[in-house]
């Protein structure tokens, strides 16, 4: 159906922005937003759930993005400016699927070529699977990427006491 392929369409797009996302139920909004920056609605026909996770994120001041009857795809372009102006860290400028969490950060690319992950932080990078860097501190990571190529770093706080 249209609305499956709208969904669909707009799940890629936000894994396509540069930026980690998770997914989670709107029934489960109250407990989720909280910890959240922005969030992204894909469904262009928001169910009673969904109007209620739309009319609590007003509520709380989250900044969010919605797919309409009218826009029922929303764009890689239009999420990702979303996520800037809200303030949302971009980890690849390269239209990559990013990954973070646990200390770890991940990139996939459906494009070989060069690739630079940005950190919020300076951190202790170990490459961990497909990307062969020296063991570093940095606020970036470059390395090349083969195409559909996955890169897993570990990512460790720097103590600034050690000599």
């Amino acid at each position: 159906s249209p609305e499956i392929m709208g969904i669909e369409a707009s799940r890629t797009a936000m894994g396509n922005t540069g930026a980690p996302y998770n997914t989670f139920m709107v029934e489960d909004a109250e407990s989720i937003l909280k910890n959240h920056t922005a969030a992204v609605f894909p469904f262009p026909i928001p169910s009673e759930a969904g109007l209620a996770a739309i009319e609590l994120c007003e509520k709380m001041g989250v900044p969010y993005i919605s797919a309409t009857p009218e826009h029922p795809i929303l764009t890689t372009e239009e999420i990702h400016s979303f996520l800037v102006k809200c303030g949302v860290h971009i980890y690849s400028y390269n239209r990559d699927v990013v990954y973070v969490g646990g200390g770890y950060v991940a990139l996939h690319s459906s494009s070989g070529g060069e690739k630079q992950l940005f950190l919020p932080n300076e951190f202790n990078i170990t490459p961990l699977l497909g990307a062969s860097i020296s063991d570093s501190n940095a606020k970036s990571i470059k390395f090349d990427l083969h195409e559909n190529g996955t890169a897993i770093f570990l990512l460790s706080p720097i103590n600034k006491g050690d000599v």
